[in-house]
């Protein structure tokens, strides 16, 4: 399959996954100045499942909160509106694709996305971000490798040899082995169905450039290129730390366009490393919630 071919059938696929009603409802309703946590709350409530994911999720060592929570309400109070919007969109991600391939461990994959997630919301604080921002930092880090897992189960003998082709080639980059096979990256292919499923432009845009720096800088915003660089730094850090990802893969190096427009020294990248370390001890607790 080239890569015309493979745009193509992925352009018409319609048996995606959509991300779920409530998460649309709670999106729209964050946009609302008079929305309330007792609103937010009863919209949850009609999911019995994601109502009680999110309870668990609330009361997991990652957030550390020291009273237990029982109720959607308190779950929602605790961890704020944007935050349980993406939640609500993790929980629901994962439940929709179901992985059965015997060389690809989902619970990996995500550990890396919630790791990139995590890891970006935490850079994002050194630059002056909003809250609803720093949100956003984190969708695009949980949804920038969505193209993998698309990949993974609509195309299942293409990502066979996307993965040979890395075993034989060790020094090859992900997306290096997946142009030479399909003629797309995970990161083109994440974007279209994410356009897909609607998310704003920025969004679509970060995730397609996120392993094209160079002429990601070319193409896009000054804001976008602020959330491409502070994606690509967080995703290079969590590789470093091995959370999620097969360290048998290549890491690839920090771009220079992305050093420049952080203004990033060797000591403050060495810093976010040994402070994500602490982070991610308890990001497992997290994720384990989930499921």
């Amino acid at each position: 399959m080239n890569s015309e071919e493979y745009f193509n059938v992925i352009s018409h696929v319609k048996t995606f996954p959509t991300i779920p009603a409530v998460y649309h409802t709670l999106n729209a309703m964050l946009e609302d100045p008079e929305t309330d946590i007792e609103k937010i709350s009863s919209v949850i409530m009609l999911d019995p499942v994601l109502t009680s994911k999110l309870i668990k999720i609330a009361n997991s060592s990652f957030f550390g909160f020291r009273e237990k929570v029982t109720s959607i309400q308190k779950a929602v109070s605790l961890l704020g509106l944007n935050l349980v919007k993406n939640l609500v969109l993790s929980t629901s991600i994962l439940s929709s694709f179901t992985g059965t391939k015997k060389n690809v461990d989902r619970t990996q994959l995500w550990r890396h996305s919630i790791g990139v997630a995590v890891a970006s919301k935490f850079i994002g604080k050194d630059y002056s971000l909003s809250i609803a921002q720093s949100e956003e930092l984190y969708t695009i880090g949980l949804l920038h490798d969505i193209g993998k897992i698309v990949t993974e189960q609509y195309f299942p003998k293409q990502y066979d040899e996307i993965i040979n082709l890395l075993e034989s080639n060790p020094s090859l980059f992900f997306w290096q082995a997946e142009q030479k096979v399909i003629g797309l990256t995970h990161a083109e292919t994440g974007s279209l169905v994410v356009r897909n499923w609607n998310f704003e432009h920025k969004i679509v845009s970060v995730i397609q450039y996120h392993h094209a720096i160079d002429a990601g800088f070319e193409f896009i915003t000054e804001r976008e290129r602020l959330f491409l660089s502070i994606i690509h730094l967080a995703d290079y850090l969590i590789k470093r730390l091995n959370y999620g990802n097969n360290n048998k893969l290549s890491i690839e190096p920090l771009n220079l366009k992305v050093i420049g427009f952080l203004e990033l020294k060797s000591t403050r990248i060495e810093n976010y490393y040994i402070a994500l370390q602490n982070i991610i001890n308890n990001i497992d607790d997290f994720l384990l919630a989930h499921f």
